[in-house]
């Protein structure tokens, strides 16, 4: 049987749990069904195909945890989710280091890396697992330095530090990560044109276990702090699954600056694919951040409930203790000198290009200025003064 198709990863799934119930139903099942029919194990370099296997396999292992732990505690459906702020953007526009910053005011629920890579308890093992999820993560970003070691120039990733909740939708299976790091190309193509609703769906679920787990550990629930770039163009979806409300805190940063930036960074998420030449990659960014920024620009026009917070990336990266102060005024919370000493030490473990500088150019990865100046004309008339 091939390793790789879809019978062979759920029954593995199951095998290695004593599990069988995923969740999801028909969707899931049609999801998943269409994410590993379409994945090419030749496209697949043969050092990473084993990687790749156990990746997917931890994905489906942790909604198989999941669904037992809805099924014997069905009241973490019953936790309630406060309005949470949403940081919104085109990539590389200086949210990863937002994110953090914030994450060092206390006033958010926050994802570590640890959580997202394993956000279900492990039946049976003490404190659900916490050190043997912990250690599985670890160890994948062990392997991810030692393969992709270019990747943390782009997005550092630390066990411990804060993440964006994209990564926790890759259990989904209706996921642009998926899309991105697996040589799937029809399946690539089809979630373009997906209903992210069904992904957020699950998310909400998601966050509610998380906050259920936080809880049991002795922490107040407070409101999640979101942030996925990878989403730009879908805010509708994101406002509309949160209907308890949220507020939007969106950077903003130069497109002929943010690309190459892009680029590269997507060029090292491709962690399960062969090496792509850097040209092909330009134009077809181009035409899909060009298509999710006018959606962007159509939602912006059309929004008149969700408050946002405009910020630009200089301020986020030379300021990071005048944007969270102004972030604060925005969200109504008070930033003590406790917390600004916090924000000054990340500041300083964390300089900007620790982990060595992104040098990508328009050229490198066959950008056509002209293309790029007419698709992004309209978001550069309306938010230009940010750049």
């Amino acid at each position: 049987m091939n390793q790789f198709s879809a019978e062979a990863l759920l029954k593995s799934a199951m095998d290695q749990t004593g599990l069988s119930a995923f969740g999801g139903g028909d969707i899931f099942r049609e999801d998943f069904g269409r994410f590993a029919a379409a994945l090419d194990v030749e496209g697949i370099p043969p050092s990473r195909r084993e990687r790749c296997r156990l990746y997917i396999l931890n994905l489906l292992m942790n909604r198989l945890w999941f669904e037992k732990d809805l099924a014997e505690h069905p009241e973490i459906l019953d936790e309630q989710l406060a309005p949470p702020v949403a940081i919104v953007s085109l990539p590389r526009a200086g949210t990863t280091k937002l994110q953090r910053i914030l994450g060092e005011t206390n006033h958010f629920q926050n994802l570590l890396y640890w959580q997202t890579h394993n956000f279900a308890r492990i039946p049976g093992e003490p404190d659900g697992g916490r050190e043997i999820r912990r250690n599985k993560a670890v160890d994948f970003l062990s392997w991810l330095e030692k393969e992709i070691p270019n990747f943390l120039q782009t997005h550092p990733m630390v066990a411990d530090e804060v993440e964006e909740e994209f990564l926790l939708m890759e259990s989904s299976f209706r996921s642009l990560m998926l899309s991105s790091a697996f040589p799937v190309m029809p399946y690539s193509q089809w979630i373009g044109t997906a209903d992210f609703s069904v992904t957020y769906e699950y998310l909400i679920r998601q966050l509610k276990y998380v906050q259920w787990q936080f809880k049991a550990d002795g922490h107040a629930a407070k409101p999640w702090l979101l942030k996925s770039p990878g989403m730009l163009g879908y805010e509708p979806t994101l406002v509309n699954a949160f209907k308890q409300g949220m507020k939007i805190i969106c950077p903003h940063r130069a497109p002929e600056q943010v690309m190459p930036s892009t680029a590269r960074t997507a060029q090292y998420t491709m962690f399960f694919k062969h090496h792509v030449e850097s040209k092909v990659l330009g134009d077809p960014m181009v035409d899909w951040f060009g298509y999710g920024l006018q959606r962007y620009l159509d939602w912006r026009e059309s929004n008149t409930t969700v408050e946002i917070l405009d910020l630009s990336f200089q301020e986020i990266t030379n300021d990071s203790v005048g944007t969270a102060k102004k972030v604060s005024d925005f969200l109504g919370i008070q930033l003590n000198d406790k917390i600004v000493n916090e924000i000054r030490q990340w500041d300083i473990k964390n300089p900007r290009n620790k982990f060595g500088k992104n040098e990508a150019t328009l050229d490198e990865y066959g950008f056509d200025p002209a293309k790029m100046e007419r698709i992004f004309k309209p978001y550069t008339e309306k938010f230009g003064k940010y750049f």
